[in-house]
C-alpha cells in the first residue's frame, strides 16, 4: 500500500525581466516533477514579482496570502519554483515554523528525484555529494530537514550541534569526492580498453524517450518508464554497425534551469558526452514547450563540451497528436534532422541507415 501523497503548495514568482511564455508548461512540469517525490499540489500562487526581496525573495503581503492559505487547508510543504538562497530559505521557515511546514526549492525538489531514482552505487553517491553540497551552506541552528529527505541518511547529525554537522558534512563530502575519484579512475581504465571502439551519446531533454530508441537501435529490451530522470547512471549498448562493434550510451536526462551543483556532481555523465564521436540530441516534437527544450539541451551542451563532436538531430514522437501537427513545419525548420516515433518503430531504419553513412565520414575524416 502506498503512502499518502503530500498535500503541497507551488510558488511560482514570475519577474519581468525573465520573459515567460510558457507558464503553464513551467507550472505543469513541476507537478509532474514533485509527484515523483509524492508531493500533490493542491494550489499553485503565480504572480508577477517586480524585484527579489534579499530576505525572503517574495514580499511579505504574498508571504502573508500564503500563510492563510497554508494554515487553513492542512499543507504539509511549500514548494518554490525557483531556487532560494540559503538565507531566504531560512527566513522563510521561520515565518511558518508555528506550522509545521517543509520549505523545498527546485534544487531540493530535483535533488530528491535523483535521489528516489539513483539505482546503482555510483549515482548513490553522486546524489548524496549533490544533497551534501546543497545542504552545507544552510545550516542554522538545529537544522531540520524536508519530509522528502532527498533519500539521504542526514537526521542524525543533523539534530546536534551546529559545528558538529559542519564538521560531519565537510568531511562525508571528502569522503564522496576521493569515492568518485576512484570510481571515476575504474571507469577510464575500462573506457581505455574500448577506445578503438566508435562510441554515440544519446542526449535529450529528460523524458524525450531515450532510453526507448536506445532499445530500438540495438534490439535491446531495457526498462522505460514514463517520469523525469529515469537514467541517472549512463547506460550502454553494443550493436555491430558496418563491420564493427559500436557503443551507444544513454545519458541523463537535462531540464531547463537544472541547477549548477548538480550538473557538476554528474561528472561521469559529461565525461561520457565528451568521449563520443557522435552526439544524438533528441527531442519530443510533441511537448508543448518544444522550443525552451531545444534552447535548453542546446545550452547545456555548449557548456559542457570540451571538444567538437558531431551532432545529429532527431524529434521523437510524431505519432501523438502535436507530433503530427508540427512534422512538416519542423522538417522545414530542421531539414538535416530526423523524425520518428521510437515507440512506434517509425523511422528508425532510415535513420540507422544514415547513422552508418555519418559513422564512415567521422572515423575517417
Amino acid at each position: 500500500m502506498t503512502d499518502s501523497p503530500f498535500k503541497g503548495i507551488l510558488i511560482f514568482p514570475q519577474r519581468k525581466i525573465d520573459q515567460i511564455t510558457y507558464s503553464q508548461d513551467i507550472i505543469k512540469e513541476n507537478i509532474t516533477l514533485l509527484k515523483n517525490i509524492n508531493i500533490q499540489i493542491k494550489k499553485t500562487f503565480e504572480f508577477k514579482l517586480k524585484n527579489i526581496n534579499p530576505a525572503t525573495y517574495i514580499g511579505k503581503g504574498k508571504l502573508q496570502e500564503i500563510y492563510e492559505y497554508t494554515s487553513e487547508n492542512d499543507i504539509e510543504i511549500i514548494v518554490f519554483v525557483n531556487e532560494l538562497s540559503p538565507t531566504q530559505k531560512f527566513n522563510i521557515e521561520k515565518l511558518f515554523a508555528t506550522l509545521n511546514i517543509d520549505i523545498i526549492d527546485r534544487e531540493e525538489a530535483i535533488i530528491s528525484i535523483f535521489s528516489k531514482n539513483a539505482k546503482t552505487r555510483f549515482a548513490k553517491i553522486q546524489v548524496e555529494l549533490a544533497y551534501f553540497r546543497y545542504l552545507l551552506p544552510r545550516l542554522k541552528g538545529n537544522t531540520q530537514f524536508s519530509r522528502t529527505g532527498a533519500g539521504i541518511s542526514t537526521r542524525g547529525p543533523g539534530e546536534q550541534k551546529l559545528e558538529m554537522d559542519r564538521r560531519y558534512i565537510l568531511k562525508r563530502i571528502a569522503h564522496l569526492k576521493d569515492k568518485i575519484k576512484k570510481m571515476k579512475a575504474v571507469f577510464i581504465e575500462q573506457s581505455k580498453k574500448r577506445k578503438d571502439l566508435f562510441t554515440i551519446a544519446i542526449c535529450g531533454y529528460t523524458n524525450s524517450g531515450k532510453t526507448t530508441l536506445l532499445n530500438k537501435i540495438t534490439h535491446s529490451h531495457g526498462k522505460t518508464l514514463k517520469r523525469p530522470f529515469t537514467t541517472l547512471d549512463t547506460l550502454t549498448k553494443k550493436r555491430w554497425l558496418v563491420n564493427e562493434t559500436v557503443i551507444f550510451t544513454d545519458t541523463i536526462g537535462f531540464i531547463r534551469d537544472l541547477p549548477k551543483n548538480l550538473l557538476e556532481a554528474f561528472e561521469g555523465t559529461i565525461d561520457v558526452i565528451n568521449n563520443a564521436n557522435i552526439i544524438i540530441e533528441l527531442y519530443d516534437l510533441s511537448a508543448a514547450d518544444i522550443g525552451v527544450q531545444i534552447n535548453t539541451v542546446g545550452n547545456v551542451l555548449e557548456n559542457i563540451l570540451k571538444n567538437k563532436i558531431k551532432h545529429m538531430v532527431i524529434f521523437n514522437k510524431i505519432d501523438k497528436k502535436m507530433g503530427k501537427l508540427r512534422h512538416k513545419s519542423f522538417e522545414k525548420r530542421y531539414s538535416e534532422a530526423f523524425f520518428i516515433s521510437a515507440k512506434e518503430n517509425i523511422g528508425i531504419e532510415k535513420f540507422i541507415d544514415f547513422l552508418k553513412i555519418q559513422k564512415e565520414f567521422v572515423k575517417y575524416k
